[in-house]
């Protein structure tokens, strides 16, 4: 259902002069507040940015799925990111010197498993999430960005290579 919503608002409002396609692919480190772990997930983003030539302001809607990286052991216990996916809404404000800051809250679920001691459990759970970064642009419509992420339960940061087709 939601991805007919937001599929039906892409095409709704696309216009040449004022939308754009954009994907990136990052690299994301998740540190838990409540444990000493870190996760790594690899992430694709593709969305559609809305602004003109004329604006240093735009929004863009993007969808977001990734896969973990690697297991992390703590206390015999091995834990991954199995898979997460979402969507959020990107407010950007280009600079004159290629720069830019951006603002997007998103709502994501994630997938963990943990496993040990011959056990397996695997849980899921949407979460709400604000991320805040900057980036350069190095050529036309290619970025590298940094970014942070603030979940309920934790951090990520993030390096991302951004692409406008």
């Amino acid at each position: 259902m939601i991805k007919r919503l937001i599929a039906t608002s892409m095409l709704l409002l696309s216009s040449e002069a004022f939308s754009e396609v954009v994907g990136s692919v990052g690299y994301y480190n998740a540190d838990s507040d409540d444990y000493a772990v870190d996760l790594d997930v690899v992430a694709a983003t593709v969305g559609y940015k809305f602004g003109s030539d004329t604006s240093y302001f735009s929004v863009t809607t993007e969808l977001r799925a990734g896969v973990g990286v690697e297991d992390k052991r703590l206390f015999g216990i091995n834990g991954k990111i199995n898979r997460l996916y979402g969507f959020n809404v990107r407010g950007q404000w280009d600079f004159d010197n290629d720069a830019y800051v951006f603002v997007a809250p998103s709502y994501t679920n994630i997938e963990l498993e943990g496993s040990g001691f011959g056990v397996t459990v695997t849980a899921d759970d949407w979460k709400y999430a604000t991320a805040a970064g900057l980036g350069y642009y190095f050529a036309e419509n290619r970025s590298v960005e940094l970014s942070y992420e603030r979940f309920q339960a934790g951090d990520v940061l993030g390096l991302a290579l951004r692409v406008g087709f």
